[in-house]
């Protein structure tokens, strides 16, 4: 009689339990995190996804003005969603849209004047904050964990099609069993 555990079972208990772990790490750092970002955003007078365009910008204007689209495939919002954003920023006078030299149909999205002394305002304080924050890792772990959670996001975008998916195809009139 073998009285050894079943590997395989004890394997997937792990598994599942480390997945776990992480998911349960994962929630309460974003939950504290875009509390981060909302406290920056109010400190310049908009919101938190409002903020998190113009930082975008802002980091990645070196490329090139962006568009709606690049900001909204970086940070993983719909279009529409940025667009009425952008509307909202360009109103207060924190963005310049111009359009596209090669195709008039794209739009460019620039800081203003303004945006960009708001953000060079709070500068001293996201240092700090973002010191703390992120102090605990080093420069090694931060160039390790980037990529990883950049596939988790891709995987996570695959798992939640296939979510969707399965629930429609599976899905009984409401008060059937």
């Amino acid at each position: 009689m073998n009285t050894s555990p079943d590997t395989t079972s004890t394997s997937a208990i792990q598994g599942e339990q480390q997945r776990l772990r992480l998911v349960n790490a994962l929630l309460p750092f974003l939950a504290v995190h875009t509390s981060i970002r909302d406290g920056y955003a109010a400190m310049v007078g908009i919101s938190g996804p409002q903020y998190s365009v113009l930082l975008y910008i802002k980091h990645f204007s070196d490329k090139g003005a962006p568009c709606v689209k690049d900001v909204a495939e970086h940070l993983h919002l719909s279009a529409s969603y940025i667009t009425a954003e952008v509307g909202v920023l360009e109103r207060k006078g924190l963005l310049v849209k111009t359009k596209d030299d090669s195709d008039q149909r794209v739009v460019r999205l620039a800081l203003s004047e303004r945006s960009k002394e708001l953000l060079e305002g709070i500068q001293d304080v996201r240092s700090q904050v973002n010191n703390v924050q992120f102090g605990v890792l080093t420069p090694e772990e931060l160039t390790v964990l980037a990529p990883i959670i950049e596939r988790l996001i891709d995987s996570s975008r695959e798992a939640l099609t296939l979510q969707r998916y399965l629930a429609t195809r599976n899905a009984k009139p409401h008060g059937s069993r």
